[in-house]
């Protein structure tokens, strides 16, 4: 959001404060100014709220759910929600992160003068959750770069096998491995898939390990196929366009989700999509994907399948009767899907720019100040 913000506003000020041994990383115009506060631990109730104080700033804007609650009493605050899946999946979540992500949405959702929400799905959550005015939460989409995700990772994929030691034309997941990400459904239907048609390709997952990831870990040991599923651990930002341009397809099959940004990277990347029909995935994916029930082990194995290896199939209407099909694949074969949702996903990231969520930010801006 900030390097768009660069790039259409020339005209305020902008105080961005950041983490002990964060840099700017780029060179930002002159309206720009960075300072770290040095501060590990509470940054934002304590160092956030003491520079609000001594820091002549017209608004704050908070770009993830915490707003300091001893900052100065009349300065108009904006915060960002991005999705609020532990309530939806307490389970799923540690106790502790899950007790801090409620009390500071709550305390947000009350000091904030406006909550901007990353998908209409979020917004009408926190106004089913916490009753919100509606008109006090404006809907603002985040963006992809589509220029990036295509050209840069058409020219790096090969070097992002290398490194990683990959394969072209795997299975693909990008995302923290924590139990609302359902990956061992998608790596039960993997193997379901791989068992089923003798496939030598792999499942790559990409992201960190966070809470409750062992049974994840695990999981292909239990299912038979460990020699192909490969954890790459966290996936530095430079190499995310290589290793999804080398990708077959991408497989996001989470239980919650605010937004979804993988699912558009993918598609700017020119990778068909396969997206769970949960969250607010289906809001962002629309038309560009294929849209399947979150908790459907054969569906995911069958999609799989249409997708990697359609011609070892046949396939009848009920086969796709709990999915949810982009209207114009059903007017095709299923041998020329693949390309066709290449195409549509392509259209569909098109559609999520980080200008226009500037601008829309500028004007939500100006209208407090």
């Amino acid at each position: 959001m900030l390097q768009a913000l660069a790039e259409v506003d020339s005209q305020n000020q902008y105080l961005v404060w950041l983490r002990p041994g964060q840099r700017p990383g780029r060179n930002w115009p002159s309206n720009f100014q960075f300072k770290n506060i040095s501060l590990p631990r509470l940054w934002t109730q304590l160092g956030l709220a003491a520079q609000s104080w001594l820091q002549p700033v017209d608004l704050l804007w908070v770009p993830a759910h915490t707003l300091p609650v001893f900052g100065k009493f009349n300065l108009p605050m904006v915060v960002t929600i991005h999705g609020i899946e532990y309530q939806y999946l307490p389970s799923a979540y540690h106790w502790l992160t899950n007790w801090h992500l409620t009390w500071s949405t709550r305390w947000a959702a009350i000091r904030a003068q406006q909550i901007v929400a990353v998908s209409g799905q979020t917004k009408q959550d926190l106004i089913d959750w916490l009753g919100v005015d509606p008109n006090k939460v404006k809907v603002v989409y985040e963006g992809v770069d589509t220029k990036r995700f295509r050209q840069s990772g058409k020219q790096a994929a090969n070097q992002v096998c290398g490194k990683y030691g990959l394969r072209p034309g795997y299975v693909l997941f990008v995302g923290t491995l924590q139990p609302r990400k359902n990956l061992v459904t998608l790596i039960q239907a993997f193997a379901r898939f791989v068992k089923q048609t003798q496939h030598q390709t792999e499942l790559v997952i990409g992201g960190k390990p966070g809470w409750g990831y062992q049974e994840i870990h695990q999981q292909p040991k239990t299912a038979g196929i460990a020699s192909q599923v490969k954890f790459l651990g966290f996936v530095p930002d430079e190499d995310l366009p290589g290793l999804y341009a080398a990708a077959g397809v991408y497989a996001e099959p989470s239980l919650q989700e605010g937004f979804g940004l993988p699912v558009l990277e993918a598609m700017a990347s020119r990778v068909p999509v396969l997206a769970a029909n949960a969250g607010a995935l289906a809001e962002i994916a629309g038309p560009g994907a294929i849209l399947l029930p979150a908790l459907d082990v054969n569906a995911w194995a069958t999609a799989l399948q249409v997708i990697l290896s359609p011609k070892s199939m046949q396939l009848s209407a009920r086969d796709f009767s709990s999915w949810q099909i982009p209207p114009q694949l059903e007017k095709i074969s299923v041998l020329d899907w693949q390309q066709a949702l290449i195409k549509l996903g392509a259209k569909r990231s098109r559609q999520f720019d980080w200008q226009v969520a500037a601008k829309q930010m500028l004007d939500l801006w100006q209208a407090l100040v």
